[in-house]
């Protein structure tokens, strides 16, 4: 079963990102010019237990988790879907 948080997610942001590079518990998102501000807001509105919060900047974002295990887990659940 996938998560309502997660399906929301997708929704909204379907084909407006790409993993860019994981990095111990961040996790760095690529999106098109000016696509990462929608993007962050969506990842904050979806209130993933697995995210301590997020940084935007014009077309990347950065994804901040308590810990490696925890950012492999947020990658997992969303190559699922």
């Amino acid at each position: 079963m996938i998560p309502r948080a997660l399906l929301h997610l997708r929704g909204r942001c379907a084909n407006s990102f790409w993993i860019s590079a994981p990095a111990e518990n961040l996790l760095v998102l690529k999106t098109p010019p000016s696509g990462a501000q929608p993007l962050a807001a969506a990842v904050d509105a979806s209130k993933f237990p697995e995210i301590a919060g997020t940084i935007a900047g014009d077309d990347t974002v950065l994804i901040i988790t308590p810990s490696r295990k925890t950012r492999e887990s947020l990658q997992k659940r969303s190559k699922r879907t």
